[in-house]
């Protein structure tokens, strides 16, 4: 299942303004900002649309993944949505998870996120993840997942892209 994927792939509230510089992304029916100068990658499955950003220079490690579910967030009650959300995560190498926790963006999205760490591979550093699923009008999902294997402690990659999501009129 798609969502499984996205799941798997994996912020607080968005309130806190960054110093970044950022520019304007979309994808799908989603807009948002992020961080100047990023590199992205676009990936596509029925039903999904993904897309991953990675600085030049990443000696964090860094990446910042999107992906827009289309049609699926109505099918899945709040109980299910964080049960899937927590369930996936179990899917990294190593993890050990926050609770799950609610989030509210600045437009009014709301949805769930989960801090994980995991070791990708049994000879791999540990890494951490921030793993955030907001609904979407009609029915949709989008999760913005922030990884790395040291990560920015102002959280301002994640910020950036959080405070700044939002529906756009269908493409």
């Amino acid at each position: 299942m798609g969502l499984g994927l996205a799941l798997a792939l994996g912020g607080c509230g968005a309130s806190t303004a960054t110093t970044i510089a950022s520019e304007p992304a979309r994808l799908g029916n989603v807009g948002f900002e992020v961080p100047a100068g990023w590199q992205r990658a676009d990936y596509q499955q029925p039903g999904e649309r993904i897309a991953i950003w990675t600085p030049a220079d990443n000696a964090r490690k860094e990446s910042i993944t999107v992906i827009e579910s289309r049609a699926v967030g109505a099918r899945l009650d709040d109980a299910r949505l964080k049960k899937l959300l927590s369930g996936a995560q179990q899917a990294l190498h190593g993890a050990r998870t926050s609770q799950v926790s609610a989030v509210a963006t600045e437009v009014g999205l709301a949805g769930y996120q989960i801090e994980v760490e995991f070791t990708p591979s049994a000879a791999m550093p540990n890494y951490r993840r921030t793993h955030v699923v907001l609904r979407t009008e009609p029915g949709g999902l989008v999760h913005v997942i922030y990884t790395a294997r040291t990560p920015d402690p102002e959280r301002e990659v994640l910020e950036t892209v959080l405070s700044t999501v939002h529906a756009e009129a269908a493409s």
